[in-house]
């Protein structure tokens, strides 16, 4: 599903940890899902890209909903520091119903 609106100036975050702070594994799988930074947004998906130690290239999850999937959350436990995250393609809801976009989010593992 893609967005119908331009994509907002909200973005997503894990747990209390925004766009481009460091997150320890540990605090990644204690948040279990993705959030709008503001407003109130259901999500309906996004897509979860790592990088660095821990895979041999660019690892790709399209995650359902708002919750970790399985296979992301397997995939998080593979991270190491120095990993990167970025979270994009993120489909939400708005209020009122319509489906939007929200600004990607990046993350570094500590």
């Amino acid at each position: 599903m893609y967005p119908c609106r331009t994509p907002c100036n909200i973005g997503i975050q894990i747990g209390d940890f925004k766009s481009s702070d460091t997150i320890t594994v540990a605090a990644l799988l204690k948040a279990e899902r993705g959030k709008a930074e503001a407003g109130n947004f259901t999500i309906l998906s996004y897509r979860i890209t790592m990088e660095g130690c821990g895979f041999d290239d660019l690892y790709e999850v399209s995650n359902p909903g708002d919750k970790f999937c399985e296979r992301a959350i397997v995939s998080f436990q593979r991270l190491r520091r120095g990993s990167f995250i970025s979270i994009d393609c993120i489909t939400a809801k708005d209020s009122y119903g319509y489906i939007i976009g929200l600004k990607p989010a990046f993350y570094i593992i500590r």
